[in-house]
């Protein structure tokens, strides 16, 4: 019995000890789990605060990359390195500038934490073609005694030299265009509406659009205008003229002629944007006829043509097409309206032009040929006695050998070749330029100033007897600008063989502000730089500045004395005079003066000039990556 209950007494103590076995293995485990969950949490929160600074650093960087961005593409100050706080965060900027190309990266740190993010701007550029050493409008060209071109010269005006002529010379061609009126035959300048040309809009495809008019008298056309502004970067487009076929365009075989749209010329705000045609045929008031801009279809770049739903112009009316020359396209009202006008102005002939008392080493063409010396072919409609007997029998001062020059008339006036800088380019630069900041006028800068981009709110004088001013981007001065004599003007090295402009324009005043003197040996240098020890421009690597004024006064706009030197002037709607041995690499003007021993020089490869802004120029982004 005893040992009955011995047994049932170790059962019992040998359960309990199991239990308690139990219960401690079930206690383990559950800290051997919880540990686990807990060592989970702690990994995960760990890795959840590594993961959340690693964002922020991230924003941080973009941050920074975007605050670079700004800051480069408005003028503002920025050095090599920046730091930014971001919230918590930091981001470190560094910038690296090679050539045309800027690499911006951004490192954004938190706590143990970075992300670095990497950009590239691209400097594009707005071109302007120079085709001629010297390019004039209406007003023309005067030449004295011993003034010189080097080069060829287009001239929508006479190009005359009338006492004191010895010596009085251009070295290459001379083309004087056939007069254009001074003012619209037909036109409509109202504008309520935006049409879109070169692109597929809601299932319309506005490929090509199109104004129709009736001209006022028998005439030649000359140019018209057309009011637009542009989306992305189009190519140049066709504009064509084209007589009416039953309410619509006529075919290709209606074409009367046509000339280039040169999108270096739109930007993206609306402006008048003027086109030459490559001939100038006669347009008769019995007739109706179309202007069409002939584009590509593209979503990304096209162009926009402002135009009215009012009926401005009564004696047309607007269309569009997706192919204008394709078999018989379709051709819809803009609008769905017959009272839709375009904005347009059509310019018609004027009086006859003429070359008037000068040597001519090339070919001449003009409507008229006058006391003048051509030592190449003569193209004309009228020419004098004098100028015939030595265009048959040519001596000194021609080149040698003596070629006689062969006579082709009757022979169509050259057409009419708008400026190369339009109203849209001049407001797009001085946009950027304000953007840089403003300064009060009149602003007589120190020795050494750099400036640009930048607004001067008054006079600009560079007076300073033999000091030295680096230009960094536009410069709109909103008054006068004088260079002193033996100043140096020279173009920031970091532009490369791009150019920049600096602007004389008073909007409010151009009949009395807004000029340009240049006095005797001044430097104006590219970014090739100055050579202190010989006194003149480094070798030119195809940068330039270009001064430019507005002024439309009876004054000189622009006025050059002895012995300037080395950059591109245009007066876009005064007179630029050039005095005795000052020279230029290149002039447009509506009217220029060559004084007695001035001289212009046309640089080879100037012809297509590369600006670091303007309506689609400035820094782009090419690339945009993170690195690390």
């Amino acid at each position: 019995m005893k040992n009955k209950r011995k047994n049932s007494k170790e059962k019992i103590q040998e359960g309990g000890f199991a239990t308690i076995v139990g219960v401690m293995a079930v206690l383990s485990l559950s800290l051997i789990f919880g540990g686990g969950f807990l060592y989970t949490t702690i990994s995960s929160t760990k890795s959840l605060t590594h993961e959340i600074n690693s964002e922020q650093g991230y924003y941080a960087s973009e941050a920074g990359i975007e605050d670079a961005i700004y800051r480069i593409k408005n003028g503002k100050n920025i050095g090599s390195q920046t730091v930014l706080s971001v919230g918590s965060a930091v981001a470190t900027t560094t910038i690296a500038t090679i050539g045309q190309i800027k690499t911006i990266t951004a490192e954004g740190s938190l706590a143990s934490t970075m992300r670095k993010v990497q950009t590239e701007l691209e400097l594009s550029t707005e071109q302007a073609d120079f085709y001629y050493g010297v390019q004039i409008g209406a007003g023309g060209l005067v030449m004295k005694q011993n003034s010189v071109v080097n080069g060829s010269i287009y001239s929508d005006g006479d190009i005359t030299c009338t006492s004191s002529c010895a010596g009085t010379k251009i070295l290459g061609d001379a083309w004087v265009a056939g007069g254009v009126a001074p003012s619209a035959d037909q036109q409509s300048t109202a504008t309520t509406s935006d049409f879109i040309v070169g692109k597929t809009i809601s299932g319309n495809d506005q490929w090509d659009g199109a104004q129709s008019f009736i001209p006022g008298i028998d005439s030649p056309i000359t140019k018209v205008s057309l009011y637009l502004k542009k989306t992305g970067n189009p190519p140049d487009a066709t504009v064509r003229i084209i007589k009416d076929k039953t309410g619509r365009p006529g075919g290709s075989s209606d074409q009367v002629t046509s000339g280039t749209l040169n999108a270096a010329s739109v930007t993206t705000n609306y402006g008048w944007i003027d086109v030459g045609f490559s001939s100038n045929p006669t347009i008769v008031t019995s007739k109706t006829y179309w202007i069409v801009i002939d584009a590509n279809n593209d979503a990304s770049n096209y162009w926009t043509w402002g135009y009215s739903t009012a009926n401005p112009y009564a004696s047309g009316q607007g269309k569009y097409s997706r192919d204008w020359s394709v078999g018989s396209p379709t051709w819809n009202n803009v609008n769905a309206s017959t009272n839709s006008d375009m904005a347009f102005k059509v310019y018609l002939g004027g009086v006859p032009t003429k070359i008037d008392g000068l040597l001519v080493t090339g070919d001449a063409r003009a409507n008229t040929i006058m006391n003048a010396q051509v030592c190449g072919d003569a193209y004309y409609t009228a020419i004098d006695s004098s100028s015939l007997t030595f265009l048959n029998s040519p001596g000194s001062p021609c080149p040698l050998p003596y070629t006689p020059g062969t006579a082709h008339t009757p022979a169509a006036d050259p057409p009419t070749i708008p400026m190369a800088i339009s109203q849209a380019n001049i407001d797009a630069w001085e946009t950027q330029a304000t953007a840089g900041g403003v300064i009060a006028g009149p602003y007589a800068p120190p020795n050494g100033t750099t400036l640009g981009p930048k607004k001067i709110n008054g006079d600009l004088n560079l007076t300073t007897n033999g000091a030295i001013y680096y230009i960094n981007g536009p410069v709109w001065v909103v008054g006068n600008i004088t260079i002193d004599n033996n100043v140096k003007v020279i173009l920031s090295p970091g532009f490369g063989t791009l150019s920049t402009v600096v602007i004389a324009d008073n909007p409010a005043q151009q009949s009395t502000t807004g000029t340009v003197l240049v006095q005797n040996g001044v430097r104006i240098c590219g970014s090739a730089g100055y050579n202190a020890g010989t006194n003149t421009c480094n070798p030119s690597n195809g940068s330039y500045i270009m001064f430019l004024s507005t002024y439309n006064g009876t004054d000189n706009a622009i006025a050059l004395k002895n012995n300037s030197d080395g950059a591109i002037f245009y007066a876009s709607a005064g007179t630029l005079e050039i005095e005795q041995t000052a020279s230029a690499k290149q002039i447009t003007g509506y009217k220029v003066e060559l004084e007695n021993n001035a001289a212009i020089t046309y640089e080879s490869g100037l012809q297509s000039v590369n600006f670091s802004s303007g309506p689609s120029a400035g820094w782009k982004i090419s690339s945009w990556k993170e690195v690390q």
